[in-house]
Formats: C-alpha cells, sequence, structure tokens
C-alpha cells in the first residue's frame, strides 16, 4: 500500500505495488486526501518493520510533514533498547560465550524472546545472575539471586517519556515487604551509598542531588534549589524548551527495500498488544485480565482475530457464550500454538492477529495467581505435570529476527483443529441494527453545511396536539431540580471517545467493583458499573442509508467487510423519570435533590425488577459474596488482607443479593462540594471530577452541575448541533449527554441522503407553516 501511494507521488521504491480493488479504491481516497493536505498530513504505520517504517519515512518526506506535523525536537524517548545488541547477547549466552555476569532490571528476556525458553536453559552457564524485580517472574525464577524491588507506588524515580519532558514518581504507600528500590540497590552496589533500611530515602536523595547539577542551572525562575525542587515536587513534571531538530531523509535506505520487506507465505500472521495486557508485565492483575477488548469485547484470553469472510465455510463467524469458538493452530519458524478463532470484522485478508503478554508463567513462575485458570467453582486448572495452567499462549515465540529487529508480523500457517473453546464476551452483537436513536454520527461535511436536525434529528411524539418534542411532554411533574441547588450530570463526545477503557478501570478502582472471572463473564454476570459499547458499521445500513427504506434485520447485524467503528460508554443516566425508582417494592433506589439516581444497599431484597424495567441495562446483581466465596478466592483481590487494601475505604463493599451501579462517584461529589464550602464559595467547573472523567485521555467525558448556567456541561449539554440522548423517545429524562460522532471523511452516499433529508424537511417545515397560517386566517 505504501509503494502505491509512493507512485501516485512520482517516487519509485522497488517495491511492487499491485492491489486488490477493494484496497486500490480505498487507497486511493487516501491518495486524494493527502494531496489535498500537504504540509498538514501524517502517515503512520504499525509494523516494526525498519522496511516498511522507512517508506513511511519516505512518504512523509514528501508530504511535507517534517518540521509541521513531524517535529523532531519531541523525540520519544521509550523504547530506545537495541535489538541487535540483545539478539547478540542471547546468541552469545546460548553458546556460551556469554558474559561472566548479567544484571536484570525491568526486563524479562526469557519470556519475550523468541528464543527465550533456549536461554533460559543456558543462563545455569553464567556464573553470576541478578534479578532486580518485584515478582519471582519467568527470569527472575532463573537467576542466581533476586534483589527484590519496590512496587512502583512505593518508589521514588524520574523519567523523560519525551525529549524535554521530565516527570517525579512519588510513592504512595511506604514498602509493605523488605524490599529495596532498583536504584538504591544499584547505587549500594556501585559503593555511592549504604542500605537505608525500610525508611530509605537513598533514591530520593539521589533524584534530589541530580536534578540540583543537571536541571536547576537550566533554569532562571527560581533563585535557591528547594524552592525549585518544591515546585517540581508538587507538579511532577517540568518541560525544558528544546531547539528545533531539522533532519534529512536519507534516501540510501530505500536502496533493496523490495529484499527488507516480509516475504509471503499462506498467511501473515500480527503479534499485537491488547489495550489491557500490553506486553504482559500486568498479566496478574485481574482487573486488566477482565476489561473487555475494545474491538473483540473478550475477556480473560487471547485468540486468533481473523476476517469473518474467510472463516466461512471453517469457523464460526458467530458465536454465544454457550457453543464457544472453533479451534486452529498457528505455526511459524517450527513453532506452534493452538488458540481459538475470533471473527474480527474489517481486518485484512490473508492475516491473522494473536496478542502478546499472555501465556504468563509456563514454568509455574510465582507471577501471580490472576494470571492463571481458574476452575468453575474455584482453584487452578493444572496440566499433567500438576503446573497451573496459564491463560492464553505465549506469542513472543514467533517473533523473527528480520533486518536488524525483532519483527511482530511474521509468516506462517494457520490450519483448523478439532475442539470448541468457551470464550466470555461482554458483547457478541456487532453492529446498531439501524438503531439511530443510540449512536449518532455524521461527517465533517455534513456538520458544515446542514442544520442539525439532518443528522441530529429530534424526537417527536404525537399527541392530539400535534408532534410534540419529547423533551416538553411528560406524564408527571419534573423532580425540582431545575435551577434548584446542584444537578448533577454529564457530557461524552463520542467523537473524543477511544475505547480504550480507561473509565472502566478508573471506575472499578474508585467504587470497588468486584472481579467475578471468566465464568461468571460467560453467564452474562460482569460487575462493571460502566461499559463500552463497540458498534461497526454494517453494508445493509449503508445500502439503506439512515434514513430511506426498510431494513433487513438478520443482514444489518452483519457488519461491513471494511466496518467503521464508535465506540459508546455506557452508564447509568441517572434518569428524572427513571423507571428503576417505580418499581422497586421497598425503595431501595430513589431519586436525589441533586438528580441523582441513589442506591440504598441495605434496603435492597434482590428483586431485579429495577435491572429488568432499565432501558440502558447498567445495573449490576450480585449473585455471590464476591469479597468471601471460595469461588472467587484466585480472581478477586479483596479476598486477602493484602489485596484488600485495594479498596476506596469511601465506598461501600456491597455483598450478596444487592443491585448495585454508577453512583457519579457521589463521595467525589461530597468532597468537591466540602472544599467549595470550606472556601465560603460556589461550586465551580473542577471542583467534582468522577473517576471515569479523571482517568479519560482524550477529555470525552465531563461531569458538572447542570444548572450552573455558566458550566462547561451546561454549555457542552444545550450544544444542539451535536447533543444527544441515548434512547430519549423512551421519556426517562436522562442527566447523561452524548455528542454525536463526527468523522473527517469524504462520504459521497451520506452527503446524498443528507441533501435529500434537508428537501423533505424543508418541505415539512413549509407545508406547517402554511397550515398554521391558514388557521390563523380563519380565527380571524
Amino acid at each position: 500500500v505504501l509503494a502505491y501511494i509512493l507512485k501516485a507521488f512520482n517516487v519509485s521504491s522497488g517495491v511492487t505495488s499491485t492491489l486488490d480493488k477493494s484496497i486500490a479504491a480505498i487507497a486511493d481516497e487516501a491518495i486524494k486526501a493527502l494531496k489535498a493536505s500537504k504540509g498538514a498530513s501524517l502517515v503512520v504505520a504499525g509494523s516494526n518493520n525498519i522496511a516498511v517504517q522507512t517508506l513511511t519515512n519516505k512518504l512523509n518526506q514528501v508530504l511535507g510533514a517534517y518540521g509541521t506535523t513531524i517535529k523532531f525536537e519531541n523525540e520519544l524517548n521509550m523504547f530506545q533498547s537495541e535489538d541487535a545488541k540483545m539478539h547478540q547477547l542471547v546468541a552469545d549466552v546460548i553458546s556460551g560465550k556469554g558474559p561472566d555476569a548479567l544484571v536484570f532490571m525491568g526486563s524479562n528476556p526469557v519470556y519475550s524472546l523468541p528464543n527465550g525458553k533456549e536461554f533460559a536453559a543456558a543462563l545455569s552457564k553464567i556464573k553470576l545472575t541478578v534479578s532486580l524485580a518485584s515478582h519471582a517472574d519467568e527470569t527472575a525464577s532463573k537467576c542466581t539471586f533476586i534483589a527484590p524491588d519496590h512496587h512502583a507506588l512505593e518508589s521514588w524515580a524520574d523519567y523523560s517519556a519525551k525529549a524535554g519532558h521530565l516527570a517525579i514518581a512519588q510513592p504512595t504507600i511506604r514498602p509493605l515487604f523488605n524490599t529495596a528500590s532498583a536504584l538504591e540497590t544499584v547505587l549500594v552496589w556501585a559503593g555511592k551509598n549504604v542500605r537505608g533500611g525500610k525508611d530509605s530515602r537513598v533514591a530520593y536523595e539521589y533524584i534530589a542531588k541530580t536534578w540540583e547539577t543537571a536541571l536547576f542551572p537550566l533554569q532562571s525562575t527560581y533563585a535557591d534549589f528547594q524552592t525549585y525542587w518544591g515546585m517540581a515536587i508538587h507538579n511532577s513534571t517540568i518541560e525544558l524548551a528544546q531547539l528545533p531538530v531539522a533532519l534529512m531523509f536519507n534516501e540510501a535506505a530505500l536502496s533493496g527495500i523490495a529484499s527488507k520487506l516480509p516475504k509471503s507465505g499462506d498467511v501473515e500472521v500480527v503479534l499485537y498488544q491488547k489495550m489491557a495486557i500490553g506486553t504482559g508485565a500486568h498479566a496478574a492483575n485481574p482487573w486488566l485480565q477482565e476489561m473487555p477488548d475494545p474491538i473483540t469485547k473478550a475477556t480473560w484470553d487471547n485468540y486468533i482475530t481473523m476476517n469473518p469472510s474467510e472463516m466461512k465455510g471453517k469457523y464460526a463467524t458467530t458465536f454465544d457464550q454457550e457453543n464457544g469458538l472453533n479451534m486452529a493452530t498457528v505455526s511459524v519458524n517450527g513453532q506452534s500454538i493452538t488458540l481459538p478463532v475470533y471473527p474480527s470484522p474489517g481486518q485484512a485478508p490473508k492475516t491473522i492477529g494473536i496478542a502478546v503478554g499472555y501465556g504468563r508463567g509456563e514454568g509455574n513462575e510465582e507471577i501471580g495467581k490472576s494470571a492463571y485458570q481458574t476452575k468453575q467453582y474455584g482453584g487452578f486448572e493444572l496440566d499433567e505435570k500438576g503446573n497451573r495452567l496459564p491463560i492464553g499462549k505465549n506469542a513472543f515465540r514467533f517473533m523473527n529476527w528480520n533486518n536488524g529487529s525483532y519483527a511482530y508480523d511474521v509468516v506462517g500457517s494457520v490450519a483448523k483443529v478439532d475442539g470448541i473453546y468457551p470464550i466470555a464476551a461482554t458483547q457478541i452483537h456487532h453492529t446498531v441494527m439501524g438503531r439511530n436513536s443510540i449512536v449518532k454520527e455524521t461527517t465533517l461535511d455534513i456538520y458544515n453545511k446542514f442544520e442539525s436536525e439532518v443528522y441530529n434529528e429530534p424526537h417527536m411524539l404525537h399527541t392530539h396536539e400535534g408532534a410534540v418534542p419529547i423533551k416538553e411532554f411528560d406524564l408527571w411533574d419534573a423532580h425540582p431540580v431545575e435551577n434548584i441547588g446542584h444537578r448533577w450530570g454529564m457530557t461524552i463526545d463520542l467523537s473524543n471517545c477511544i475505547g480504550c477503557g480507561s473509565c472502566l478501570i478508573a471506575c472499578q478502582s474508585e467504587n470497588n467493583v468486584p472481579v467475578v472471572g471468566k465464568d461468571e463473564v460467560r453467564r452474562g454476570r460482569e460487575m462493571h458499573w460502566l461499559r463500552i459499547d463497540r458498534y461497526f458499521a454494517s453494508d445493509e445500513e449503508a445500502a439503506v442509508g439512515t434514513r430511506k427504506g426498510e431494513l433487513n434485520y438478520s443482514k444489518a447485524e452483519i457488519a461491513a467487510v471494511n466496518p467503521k467503528v464508535i465506540h459508546m460508554p455506557m452508564l447509568c443516566h441517572h434518569c428524572n423519570h427513571a423507571p428503576c425508582e417505580t418499581v422497586c417494592p421497598v425503595a431501595a433506589t430513589t431519586h436525589s435533590n441533586e438528580g441523582l439516581n441513589q442506591m440504598t444497599y441495605n434496603r435492597c431484597i434482590g428483586t431485579r425488577y429495577c435491572a429488568n424495567n432499565c432501558p440502558y441495562k447498567v445495573r449490576r446483581f450480585n449473585w455471590f459474596n464476591y469479597p468471601s466465596y471460595k469461588k472467587f478466592t484466585e480472581v478477586n483481590p479483596a479476598q486477602d488482607d493484602l489485596g484488600r487494601m485495594v479498596l476506596n475505604p469511601d465506598v461501600t463493599v456491597r455483598t450478596r443479593g444487592v443491585m448495585e451501579k454508577c453512583s457519579l462517584c457521589v463521595q467525589r461529589i461530597q468532597a468537591g462540594k466540602l472544599v467549595a464550602k470550606k472556601e465560603a464559595r460556589p461550586v465551580v467547573d473542577g471542583d467534582v471530577v468522577t473517576a471515569c472523567q479523571d482517568a479519560c485521555p482524550t477529555n470525552a467525558i465531563i461531569v458538572g452541575d447542570w444548572n450552573d448556567v455558566n458550566s462547561i456541561i451546561r454549555k457542552s449539554a444545550d450544544d444542539k448541533k451535536r447533543s444527544y440522548q441515548a434512547l430519549e423517545e423512551v421519556g426517562v429524562k436522562p442527566n447523561i449527554w452524548y455528542k454525536v460522532k463526527v468523522r473527517n471523511e469524504n462520504n459521497p452516499e451520506l452527503l446524498k441522503i443528507a441533501k435529500e433529508t434537508a428537501t423533505e424537511l424543508a418541505a415539512a417545515h413549509h407545508a406547517h407553516a402554511s397550515h398554521e397560517g391558514h388557521g390563523n386566517n380563519k380565527n380571524h
């Protein structure tokens, strides 16, 4: 594809640039957009193959991105290790030519390298091996000594993730065990310090001294170091001015580049990192294991992702929690692993994807109990040797050494094998199936050219008085919260949401939401207060249009070949006419005078009428006493004294038989109000920040007081062009608003539909105005 695009800019790369017709059509659209945006565009490639990145760099140079959208002075300092040196070290150790001593710090090569098993066996040939690690992981367990490292939350450290950006990490708790920070250990070994004990200040003093000598002289704002150091600790980060850096593309790098690209084969195997598990360093964290993948919505597993069209006839392209998934064996460079096959709409043909970070603890290492498979009624699944079975398989074994670096896209083969694998997914429907009152989106072109009713049509209720906006029609008196005291609400910008799941984990941590394990997720009993619904576009919806014709719903459930994706956070909407409140027989769920739908746990008798009556399906029922029942010992962190330290003391831990749901972080609301009261002022924007809002990296979530006409949320909710409420036609009057997703794309089909819709609406308005005019004349 890169060679095809470069050819359109009259650049010959020496790489074959013939594409399938469908892919070429997409590439042509990209070329058109890139030509129209020279100097204001950017092309990125997901592959870490040097040849692929070289072609990407050349294309960015042609587009004029250097110095505009790409600034070399903002160079990232992450992933700075040199693959070639690591590859040579491993080869030397395996061949018996390794060093006399080897120290590991922040690395786990036995797990994360393709020849890790051979490397582990060869470590015994080295006279001294030491690992600075917090767990006896795959590498540490093979070393002569382990120097126990602090947890990150127990340590002082400083970082520079990118040039000019420096950050200080501070401990949040005293060390729980007899450990020492890796920095202190290295300083002691180097003879720079003596061991400081549990309350050691060695790392702190060393970092402070470094900042005093290396960074303090670079500024002129602060006269003395203590004031400067106090500012740095308070702010946690500082920015240093960076001089512009000018670099030129090395044209010689294109020479012979075709030979350096991945070779063709049966199938391209792409190794990727999941949003939650990443490289596997935190595979023993049950919160992350139970976090649904943003695309597949699966939990507690890795699997083979494949285009549904290539699965037909061999593998099940649709599934439910009971039937599970078909299995396949993937082979690369003589190594094989067997995993379930998961449909992934939009994935390129002749490719499969496998997440790394799984298969931790194959040798029964003590890396944390939540990294291992558990039985239905508690306890670990064991292999024939009595070892615990890890969750998923280690795909790092498929990494390939290519062109001077480890490649994560490799060539292999895939073959179906017998067996059905039970998968735990929180969403097994793929599309919105024409339910456009839930998810609304448009293009930037339509947004700029047309009135909002074209793409954000308000819901009307047809009464004997004619069509009335649903917001204006009511069977009951409204709760007296408007302009009286506070009315808490939230807006969620669908254009900003990337589905990363940070809000979900933050909510789980803040509100003591229990982990239930794979078996309970398969039963639909996950406990997350906030979920992120993922919707693919379908070909049926594209053919019919958003307002024209009738949908074939069986076809509409099938995602498009190359679908667009939208992520939609879904939580309790704190409805002013909450249907859950009217059906509770014991008034366990009620409405506060500040617009919150609140739970009184000790009243709840567990009828679950409220969950049945909730149109958003966001209420959760405690089927078990998760903090104590034996089935959840291996997955729930609150079942031992150490794990219970993670619980938030400001939030009640619920028990069996009780319903729970999002409280809009009422404890944070109360804390924010208290701060304002102490300072003798009204609550303002920023006083109340919910956990999900706090964690969102794109500022998609805004929480505030709707009754404050000057608040950000009031202005955001009142934005008639983009603001809407999900399932508004039900009439529950929620306090959560969504912002229409606006895509920056060229879509002639949608533009045509928008024009037709605008014409129809104009005619309807004209007819209505004429009717009103005739009525007035009659009255006169």
